[in-house]
């Protein structure tokens, strides 16, 4: 005997597959849509450094606002998504990312660890939801650490690692840690010799440890590479010169030294005591054109045409062939006859 089909459970079990079908597939386009606007608001921010290097000030202003609009954008279809109860170690990395980004640290690290929680075992996943936690304040700081050491146990070596170490890293480096935080560079830099913050980072202990000239190089050496991290290079050598005055360590009294503690100077927006560090190196190796012109562009920011004069002047003196510091004289000389002019024309009327 065959048996007879109902069709209302039929159409009822249809329904419920094509339904369980369009649900995943809508989530699987809310992702989709999600990566795509954070790999547009990663494209932004390269306009946003550009903006940045031109000063241009109304562009910069309108990229931000696209930048926070994209990120938004990118939220939002995450959630649409049902990222946070995911257990896709991809999907929760780039959704806890997000919120990174946009300042949600606590919601972040929460959707993290749930996904951790289940047996997720992902190194990025462990990296992301530690550095959240040492961002929530320090209750969390430990919890924080242990989650990036777990990241490293389960992959230390990896290009991808020297996130994770540098985490480590800046960690030790704010708590006033140099040796431990040299150490997690230098695992960084084993893992990924190019990571920039790494070497940033490793430049910030050596001047903690008084290896003034090594930081100087490496940060001569970075150059360019360094500008999409200015931020940060700026913060970890102005705690590290800070600190390097507070315990009054000393370093060597050579050119090299004060010249590559005029440029930490520099760096750390610190322009008076910059120029007194190269005046004191132009000193001890007079015949060094770098240090001089050095020395002359931070006078010149300063406002100090005068004293850039004399230094451009000293700078051609130890070599003549220097076209362009031959034109920056020329320029400076008219700027500060411009500044002269209106006192000079004050004095003609009282004289009438």
């Amino acid at each position: 005997m065959v048996a007879r089909l109902d069709a209302g459970a039929l159409m009822r079990t249809i329904c419920l597959t094509l339904g369980t079908l369009l649900c995943a597939l809508s989530a699987t386009a809310s992702v989709e849509e999600a990566r795509q606007h954070l790999a547009s608001y990663r494209m932004v921010l390269t306009e946003l450094q550009d903006a940045l290097n031109r000063q241009d000030a109304a562009a910069y202003e309108a990229l931000r606002e696209k930048s926070l609009a994209t990120l938004a954008e990118a939220r939002k279809a995450f959630e649409a998504s049902g990222a946070d109860d995911s257990t896709d170690p991809a999907i929760v990395f780039s959704y806890a990312e997000v919120l990174k980004l946009e300042g949600d640290d606590d919601l972040g690290a929460e959707i993290a660890r749930n996904a951790l929680d289940k047996g997720v075992e992902s190194p990025a996943l462990w990296r992301i939801y530690g550095e959240m936690c040492l961002a929530t304040g320090p209750s969390h700081y430990a919890r924080g650490v242990e989650a990036l050491l777990k990241s490293t146990a389960l992959d230390g070596t990896s290009p991808e690692s020297a996130d994770t170490w540098f985490a480590l890293g800046r960690y030790y480096l704010d708590r006033e840690m140099p040796e431990a935080a040299s150490k997690a560079f230098a695992s960084a830099l084993a893992a990924n010799p190019d990571h920039v913050p790494a070497q940033l980072g490793d430049a910030a202990a050596r001047i903690y440890a008084g290896d003034i000239a090594g930081a100087g190089a490496i940060v001569e050496r970075v150059g360019r590479a360094a500008q999409p991290h200015d931020v940060l290079l700026r913060s970890m050598v102005r705690s590290a010169l800070f600190d390097f005055e507070l315990a009054r360590r000393e370093f060597d009294d050579t050119a090299e030294n004060h010249f590559s503690f005029s440029r930490l100077m520099y760096i750390a927006g610190r322009f008076p005591e910059a120029v007194l560090a190269a005046k004191r190196a132009g000193r001890l190796a007079p015949e060094r054109v770098d240090i001089l012109n050095f020395q002359s562009a931070i006078q010149i920011q300063l406002g100090d045409y005068a004293g850039a004069i004399q230094t451009c002047e000293a700078s051609l003196r130890a070599k003549a062939d220097q076209p362009q510091i031959q034109q920056t004289l020329e320029q400076l000389k008219q700027a500060a006859q411009q500044q002269q002019a209106p006192q000079t024309g004050q004095g003609k009327g009282m004289l009438r």
